[in-house]
């Protein structure tokens, strides 16, 4: 073989280290834009966009900050911040308490976390008064003088299993200094599976329940958003025009 001129191999190697390597290069751009976050207006959470293909950002009004909706109508995914008294511990068995008198139906999961040192709520309700059966899903949170909801709406569909709202309510980060654990009294447990230890009131009772209060306006929002999604379907163009 000639000196400084390369073999037929050598091209062909070189030509696949090519391939290969813009090959992952369009991966990891993929992988970047599936994974697009939405954050906060005050930078305190984030979520991960739903795939687009499938959901549709429709319009919102506080206390929702975004909503995203399935384009079959059945599965809504909402993020929602509520302002609340500072320094005022949520308790989970007023959570449960409220969710079951606005919305009736039965609390069918019920578990809470540390996460950054804040209690973390994950509460999953059926609700009967829809049609088709509402199964929702929400994750709540208390940061300084303001509570997060992100809220996985299913309308004959389980939330639980649905994989878009899995990963959705999966997707929660917070963009805080974790806060460091300190003494305080203990959760009072689930309310409706569990009975009270203490009988009197507490403003945290208050709060909690008082945030359920919303469940039906962030309801009724999420309904406005699936007729105006579904006016937007009717009313798409077509050629009608003739030759």
């Amino acid at each position: 073989m000639f000196p400084g001129i390369r073999s037929v191999n050598d091209l062909k190697t070189t030509a696949m280290q090519s391939m290969f390597n813009s090959f992952i290069l369009v991966c990891i751009l993929t992988q970047s834009v599936s994974a697009e976050e939405w954050k906060s207006a005050d930078g305190v959470i984030s979520v991960t966009v739903p795939d687009q293909s499938r959901f549709v950002q429709t319009e919102s009004q506080p206390p929702a900050s975004i909503i995203w909706a399935s384009t079959d109508e059945t599965l809504s995914l909402m993020v929602a911040e509520v302002q609340i008294p500072p320094n005022i511990p949520l308790r989970q068995s007023s959570l449960e308490e409220g969710i079951t008198e606005e919305l009736g139906g039965q609390i069918l999961d019920s578990t809470s976390e540390l996460h950054k040192g804040h209690e973390l709520f994950t509460i999953t309700n059926s609700s009967q008064i829809f049609e088709p059966e509402l199964i929702m899903t929400q994750k709540i949170i208390a940061i300084n003088n303001k509570a997060y909801k992100l809220m996985a709406m299913g309308f004959g569909k389980d939330v639980r299993t649905d994989p878009e709202a899995v990963k959705f309510l999966s997707s929660l980060k917070l963009h805080i200094t974790e806060q460091k654990k300190t003494e305080s009294p203990p959760n009072r447990g689930s309310g409706l599976r569990a009975a009270r230890e203490e009988t009197e009131i507490t403003p945290a009772d208050l709060i909690s329940q008082k945030l359920w209060g919303f469940a039906f306006l962030l309801l009724f929002i999420c309904g406005l958003a699936k007729l105006i999604l579904r006016s937007s379907k009717q009313e798409k163009p077509t050629d009608n025009s003739s030759t």
